[in-house]
């Protein structure tokens, strides 16, 4: 029996504030497959999600979009897949490459969260039933668990079912019970 909905969870972590501090951030982490979303602060208030394997190469004054943002008018949070990789596919004794995972993140981010610089992505539904579980973490030595959301359009949690055409955003601040201390 084949699993219809894809999961996929995303840790990001942030907020960076250049391209140089997210460069230096992922290779002190040792990052490889990442997703990236940045959103400017100040000014027009665009933002863009993207993917990479490669956070040296990618994340640079190059980049067609994040390139021409200046220093300290965007956030910058980077993303790490913390679900498993797809059901019924074996890693081979590798590290696990989430190329699936990160594909449907960062479409599921770019339609949803309707990033404005993201104009393929944003504008068709993904391709297939899915969910998408983002929690987000400060860069401090513990990686502490932000409160909320870092922007007002991204949200907790993004579930499309295709067959149906149908997607939601949830923001779970709106009604959080929080239980402290709970022990096994």
């Amino acid at each position: 029996m084949p699993a219809l909905m894809f999961m996929v969870a995303v840790d990001w972590y942030g907020p960076i504030r250049s391209l140089k501090e997210a460069r230096a951030t992922a290779k002190r982490h040792k990052v490889k497959d990442l997703l990236y979303v940045g959103y400017e602060t100040k000014g027009q208030y665009r933002s863009y999600v993207g993917i990479s394997n490669d956070a040296n190469s990618r994340l640079r004054t190059s980049h067609k979009v994040l390139g021409k943002w200046p220093d300290y008018t965007h956030e910058l949070w980077l993303g790490i897949v913390a679900s498993q990789t797809e059901a019924g596919r074996s890693a081979n004794r590798k590290a696990a490459r989430h190329k699936a995972a990160l594909t449907f993140a960062e479409h599921m981010t770019a339609r949803f969260v309707q990033t404005s610089e993201n104009v393929h992505g944003s504008t068709k539904p993904p391709k297939r039933s899915g969910a998408l579980l983002n929690r987000w973490f400060h860069l401090d030595a513990e990686f502490t668990r932000h409160k909320k959301q870092p922007h007002k359009n991204w949200p907790d949690f993004i579930e499309f079912e295709k067959a149906e055409r149908f997607g939601r955003t949830v923001f779970f601040e709106k009604k959080i019970k929080r239980f402290v201390g709970v022990s096994a």
